[in-house]
């Protein structure tokens, strides 16, 4: 299993994490450099001030997450992970590091549908699990899916979201598309994955992915690495 050889490591920033085996990417990438995607983590970090609100969609283990409570201790940090043993690893680390005054893990999907959905989990690499499709052939579990608009509205958020990191493996258009009203009203700098090969999976491409976001006011500000990053036009209006 995944997690059957899961252990403890620190971060370059001091931040301890419980991480999975020596075969899941990410896990490897935080044993052996400390970090994850350092562009990113700069990105997130110049475009929040402390007291704002970090939404980290497909969080994975956490480091973006953690890395924002850490530097920033008035900030507040909601995490989204659907996948209950890679959860369970994030909030252990919420713990272990004293985060949770600020720190919020979530363990349900965010997409366009709100209810249970299949969940394609990968044994060896975490962060290609995803919500699944007719082209998935990992093993399959029901996890909870929300409609960030919806559930904002439940579940009120601190402050102005200043920053989003998404991640959720080609679902992208549709997370978003789900947390329209937030985008209009908060203006977050955005940092958003867009493989061509994973959106396709889910009916979408790139190109619609960065035609979503156009239209919704935003303009890339850095070169696209894999990750989109990009601001709004105009000052939040809230």
């Amino acid at each position: 299993m995944l997690l059957s050889r899961s252990e403890w490591v620190t971060t370059r920033e001091g931040v301890e994490m419980k991480i999975g085996s020596e075969f899941d990417y990410t896990s490897f990438m935080l044993r052996l450099f400390g970090n994850l995607e350092p562009t990113t983590g700069r990105f997130i970090l110049n475009n929040m001030k402390d007291g704002e609100t970090f939404l980290d969609i497909g969080a994975n283990v956490g480091y973006f997450a953690l890395l924002v409570a850490s530097e920033l201790r008035q900030a507040h940090v909601v995490a989204f992970e659907p996948n209950p043993p890679i959860e369970l690893c994030l909030s252990e680390s919420v713990q272990r590091n004293g985060l949770g005054d600020r720190m919020k893990v979530v363990r349900k999907a965010v997409s366009n549908v709100a209810g249970a959905v299949s969940f394609a989990v990968e044994a060896i690499n975490s962060g290609h699990s995803r919500i699944a499709t007719g082209a998935s052939t990992s093993d399959v579990i029901q996890v909870d899916a929300v409609i960030f608009d919806d559930w904002v509205k439940v579940n009120p958020l601190s402050s102005r979201v200043a920053c989003i990191k998404m991640d959720v493996e080609g679902a992208e258009v549709l997370a978003l598309k789900g947390m329209s009203e937030l985008l209009a009203k908060h203006r977050p700098a955005l940092c958003i994955e867009g493989y061509d090969n994973q959106l396709a999976e889910f009916g979408s491409s790139l190109a619609e992915l960065r035609k979503l976001l156009l239209d919704a006011g935003y303009h890339e500000v850095a070169p696209f690495d894999g990750n989109l990053y990009l601001k709004h036009r105009e000052p939040p209006a809230i």
